[in-house]
């Protein structure tokens, strides 16, 4: 932000040398004025991707709004999961946001008859995440009383 404003201010004064009217360097100060604050209070985002412990990966973001962190788009893709019709995989994920509270969040999610648990807790400054996941119920027509179980998971910040 500091950078910005010398680069502003160098803007600024090398346009007074070179004769810029007055006027326009006031609307110059005024854009300025108007935009700082817009970048200052811009949402913070980060993404965390890693794997499962039993194959597969999980995948989300953060966002922070109003000093409060929240995790959103939580997504799993290729998890293994054991079916009375035999072990497959499942992709799928949490469209909704939820609140981080002491570090940890937890989802919880109904699709037709299959339910989804998923929580979390970050550690080491919020670079890294570490949860467990567990899917239950029909996850296709021909894939009836499956379960994964509890699987571990640890995801590590990517941006």
């Amino acid at each position: 932000m500091m950078r910005q404003l010398k680069l502003l201010s160098r803007r600024v004064l090398t346009q007074v040398r070179q004769g810029v009217p007055n006027s326009a360097l006031g609307v110059m100060a005024v854009a300025a004025a108007l935009a700082l604050p817009a970048i200052a209070f811009a949402a913070t985002t980060h993404h965390y991707s890693g794997p499962v412990d039993t194959g597969g990966h999980v995948g989300f973001g953060t966002v922070k709004r109003h000093h409060r962190t929240y995790v959103r788009d939580f997504r799993w893709t290729k998890v293994s999961i054991h079916c009375d019709q035999g072990d497959t995989v499942t992709t799928n994920g949490f469209t909704f946001s939820v609140r981080v509270r002491h570090g940890e969040f937890h989802f919880r999610g109904e699709s037709g008859n299959s339910t989804a648990r998923a929580s979390g807790e970050f550690s080491h400054h919020g670079t890294q995440a570490d949860g467990a996941l567990r899917i239950r119920g029909r996850i296709a027509a021909n894939q009836t009383n499956c379960d994964t179980g509890r699987r571990p998971w640890h995801a590590d910040r990517t941006s």
